[in-house]
């Protein structure tokens, strides 16, 4: 009797229906206009290739018994979700659009939701409407016999993301990936261990971790160990300095430690690590000889670990490394919809996540905002992170969460932010674009100190060198290095203000100590990418033509390393005329924009954008387009100025020019030569060498003159710095 009684209890069912939720097999519970929605034949609602269809989201209380519902409304924004609080409307009307019905789809799918804006009821909350008009909400449905075999992960979601089900799922992940992918660290046989370690040891009397540095001279290559991403912040936390090296080789009090410290140790006790490396407790800080030593030795440090572990939602070592979240934000919601065939109808689970956890949980992380963290990340063998709502998983073969233990989906959206590349940055196949991918998500990060822009990269350049036998050339490389020079500021790709024939002026700035030459990206803070011919597949490539050459290339370390600092690296390049260059400056409504047209001639360059703010042209003077590469109707290069000694050019920006009248030619392979001879190259040259324009600009200088290509174009030699 006793028994029953307490089986009816609250506490009990709830524990009872916390367990049916958990269960791998059972279905989400649905509100009516849920199950109404996803229960009629969605496939009348296709169109073309895409469909729509509408429902409602009660809000006043129905939806927590609407596991759907309840997701939708955790994806609002902090201020949407202020304006329902503030406004209680009945319900919300949502129209929800993808690229196939449920009913008919075998893959995984992104589904998008907006406000229905002829809705009457929606417009009680204008601001939910316009803030899911410019955000809409992106649903991930996967078909939940999607990649499930007889060895597929069940896991269990736990309050905690310090669970034991969690430390399961992660050795399980750590196992799989060291006996069956490729993704392992360095061949001991050919590995250097990192100088100090902090080595893990156990109290006999309380079992608590007992703590000291070590030096691996005396251990054997062979020895596995674990590295830790974590971010410096504010607060005070424990270095190694000059002061105390020797008393940590006598021991490291844990209680000393930042939490996030603690819990790195406690996460490499429960793999069976004995050896962790943490940067602030294993180079000495106020060693300047010391850090530039080890930091050229990342590229064996991170390579060479077992697993690396990332705090990744902690914005400094008081955050630590395990959080409590509510099981809900990371258990897929597990939907039943019938599939209709021309001879049969199907029912079909699916499993419906959000499509941000990744990018959210991960990529807008604060550790993931910080530029070292590029590299780490990069060559780790694999990374565990430590979200603020669930564990992430991330090797060169897989990527996977709490959420999709298996791995995520693999899914391309329409919607997908084009710099969210991290996965791709793994795979080595195409050097060329992992660098180009990798800068372009570097350059948008953040560094306590600007001059470690390049050394902070170098543990990456070491590997991407000793993999490829390619020159490392600040920030870039030798390999199709004339082309790579047309990288561009992202403002002025994706600023609001950018527009055909216009100048969009980025907010950035060059650093006052020499960093990089003018044109290497890495010489100011704005983030950057390549958009050009430098991306295309060889076949089309074979039809650009690259109008300059690098002759020389010379450089000034600042270190032995040849992958650091730099004092000075100058390019002496073959290429055409410089063609002279007008500029004209207007203000606009917005005071802190500048907008300008560049002008050859009387012709417009289609597009230009200048790199810095502060080294935006004045009105009327005159600066140089060197053009690098021509391509059919098309040709692109940078925007120079002129500086000492004679022939010498440093970079203000970059340029694209299109010939209206020929850019409809249909190019074929044949008729490329005489196409050329008539496209914006030609355009801009003739309009260059008109007599009144050479009258009134100042003509180039040149270092030499080399004589006339074979199509009489005159060829010089200039130096860019």
């Amino acid at each position: 009797m006793l028994s029953l009684l307490t089986a009816l209890t609250p506490r009990s069912r709830d524990r009872a229906e916390a367990e049916r939720r958990a269960s791998p097999t059972s279905l989400s519970r649905l509100c009516k206009e849920c199950k109404r929605l996803l229960g009629k034949d969605l496939s009348n609602e296709a169109l073309y290739s895409e469909f729509k269809i509408k429902f409602k989201i009660y809000l006043r209380g129905h939806h927590r018994k609407c596991d759907l519902c309840t997701l939708i409304l955790q994806q609002l924004s902090p201020e949407a979700a202020g304006y329902l609080r503030e406004r209680s409307p009945e319900q919300l009307d949502l129209v929800a659009s993808g690229q196939q019905p449920l009913s008919s789809v075998n893959g995984p799918l992104t589904m998008s939701l907006v406000c229905d804006r002829g809705s009457e009821e929606n417009w009680r909350v204008p601001e939910i409407v316009e803030s899911l008009t410019l955000n809409p909400i992106q649903l991930l449905w996967v078909p939940q016999s999607l990649g499930k075999t007889d060895s597929a992960i069940h896991h269990r979601v736990e309050s905690l993301t310090n669970s034991d089900s969690n430390w399961e799922l992660s050795r399980t992940w750590y196992d799989r990936c060291c006996r069956s992918h490729k993704c392992g660290s360095l061949d001991s046989a050919r590995r250097n261990l990192p100088t100090r370690l902090i080595r893990i040891d156990k109290n006999p009397l309380d079992g608590t971790p007992r703590l000291r540095l070590c030096l691996t001279d005396s251990l054997p290559s062979s020895t596995p160990y674990c590295t830790l991403s974590h971010c410096w912040g504010k607060s005070m936390i424990v270095r190694l300095i000059r002061l105390n090296l020797d008393p940590l080789q006598e021991i490291i009090y844990p209680e000393a430690l930042s939490k996030t410290f603690r819990n790195a140790i406690q996460a490499a006790t429960n793999f069976g690590f004995d050896y962790i490396w943490i940067d602030s407790l294993c180079i000495i800080q106020d060693d300047v000889e010391d850090w530039k030593r080890e930091a050229a030795t990342m590229c064996d440090v991170y390579s060479g670990s077992a697993l690396n572990f990332a705090a990744t939602a902690a914005r400094d070592g008081s955050y630590g490394c395990f959080f409590n979240r509510d099981p809900r934000h990371v258990r897929t919601c597990r939907i039943q919809v019938t599939q209709i065939y021309p001879d049969r109808k199907m029912k079909r689970v699916f499993e419906c996540m959000a499509d941000s956890h990744w990018k959210v949980g991960v990529e807008e992380s604060p550790l993931v905002s910080r530029g070292w963290v590029m590299q780490e990340r990069m060559l780790a063998p694999r990374t565990l992170h430590f979200g603020a709502t669930q564990f992430f998983w991330e090797c060169a073969e897989i990527r996977a969460c709490e959420s999709f233990p298996n791995g995520l989906p693999s899914i391309k959206s329409k919607w997908a932010d084009p710099h969210d590349e991290s996965y791709l940055l793994k795979k080595i196949d195409n050097p060329g674009r992992l660098w180009r991918s990798a800068i372009a998500v570097y350059s948008a990060a953040d560094l306590t100190k600007a001059e470690d822009k390049l050394i902070a990269l170098s543990g990456v350049c070491r590997m991407l060198h000793n993999r490829t036998g390619d020159t490392y050339v600040a920030g870039l490389w030798r390999q199709n290095l004339e082309l790579n020079l047309l990288w561009e500021t992202r403002n002025g790709i994706h600023g609001k203000h950018k527009v055909s024939g216009l100048l969009r002026r980025n907010i950035s700035s060059r650093p006052q100590n020499y960093r990089a030459p003018s044109w290497s990206w890495a010489s100011h803070d704005s983030p950057v990418e390549w958009r050009g011919p430098v991306n295309w597949e060889r076949l089309l490539q074979a039809r650009v033509r690259i109008m300059i050459s690098v002759l020389d290339i010379e450089s000034v370390l600042s270190s032995p390393d040849p992958f650091g600092q730099i004092k000075s690296c100058t390019l002496r390049i073959k290429c055409g005329p410089l063609l002279p260059c007008r500029v004209t400056v207007k203000w606009t409504t917005d005071p802190n924009v500048n907008i300008g047209h560049y002008s050859v001639g009387t012709t417009k360059l289609t597009t230009a954008t200048c790199d810095l703010d502060e080294e935006t042209p004045a009105e009327g003077s005159v600066i140089f387009a060197l053009v690098v590469c021509s391509y059919g109707a098309k040709c692109e290069g940078l925007l120079l100025e002129g500086t000492w000694p004679r022939g010498h050019y440093r970079r203000l920006g970059h340029w694209v020019h299109e010939n209206q009248r020929e850019a409809t030619i249909d190019m074929n392979e044949d008729d490329f030569d005489s196409v050329f001879r008539e496209t914006a190259y030609r355009e801009l040259l003739l309009k260059s060498m008109e007599h009144h324009y050479v009258r009134e600009n100042p003509a180039p200088e040149y270092e030499a003159f080399l004589g006339h290509d074979k199509d009489g174009l005159a060829q010089y030699v200039i130096s860019l710095v």
